[in-house]
């Protein structure tokens, strides 16, 4: 029997083919390789990904770039999207219509709670990029730098009033105690907002952020403040994923 294993697992070898028990530590690379910083992150944080509980801050439509939306339906996650534009919000329910493991929050994270103006880049204007479609901020000067650098005209910036949260507000009403991943894209507010985060009390085992839009020392600070939580670290483009491994 064990001559006939062998065999076989010579066979297999020699056509370019590994033969690995499903119980091996890497058989969950399988199905799941690591193709993005997020992906790699997961697999250092977690054994199994089934069933993880996540908080997404600026989840858009759900569809452009959302690094979370095939992971959700592949392993049964549950979690909130907090996502400000009404018209993002109306594709979220549409998208995940009928699964009661997801909540939406239409709502902007902020210092505060008060109302504010979200300002964002008409979805109508035309020569508009596919990957613009997303830009909203609460910081009209970042949408103006955006506009200019895609040469658009001054009615490409529209407006509308949104109600904002604070991470305390946020945790009072979906609390925050056993949350596996926090996912933001919030164009250029992710390290500040990270700089209030809670970290004595809150270690989600994985934090992904966007620092395209940062100053290199404002990212350089907030990976070094991660690393004395026992963070590790992993940037790909303009985004960083920070991870406690397993």
């Amino acid at each position: 029997m064990i001559r006939l294993s062998a065999m076989v697992r010579r066979a297999v070898l020699s056509c370019g083919l590994m033969l690995h028990k499903k119980s091996h530590p890497f058989s969950r690379y399988f199905n799941l390789p690591p193709d993005s910083g997020l992906k790699y992150a997961l697999h250092r944080a977690f054994r199994d990904l089934r069933g993880l509980r996540f908080l997404q801050i600026g989840a858009n439509d759900g569809s452009r770039t959302d690094p979370l939306v095939s992971l959700i339906h592949s392993y049964d996650w549950s979690g909130t999207l907090v996502e400000p534009r009404d018209v993002f919000i109306r594709a979220l329910k549409v998208k995940y219509s009928g699964n009661p493991r997801i909540q939406l929050l239409r709502a902007a994270i902020a210092p505060t709670s008060v109302d504010r103006t979200l300002y964002f880049i008409q979805p109508h204007t035309v020569g508009l990029p596919d990957w613009a479609h997303g830009l909203a901020t609460l910081d009209l000067t970042r949408i103006e730098t955006a506009r200019q650098e895609l040469g658009l005209p001054a009615d490409a910036v529209g407006q509308e009033t949104v109600r904002c949260l604070t991470w305390n507000d946020l945790h009072t009403q979906h609390s925050l105690d056993s949350l596996d991943l926090l996912v933001m894209d919030t164009e250029g507010y992710d390290i500040p907002l990270l700089d209030l985060w809670n970290w004595e009390k809150h270690l989600p085992r994985i934090i992904q952020f966007e620092n395209g839009c940062a100053p290199a020392e404002q990212h350089f600070s907030i990976i070094q403040k991660a690393r004395m939580y026992g963070y590790e670290c992993v940037t790909e483009g303009p985004d960083t994923t920070l991870y406690l491994p397993t």
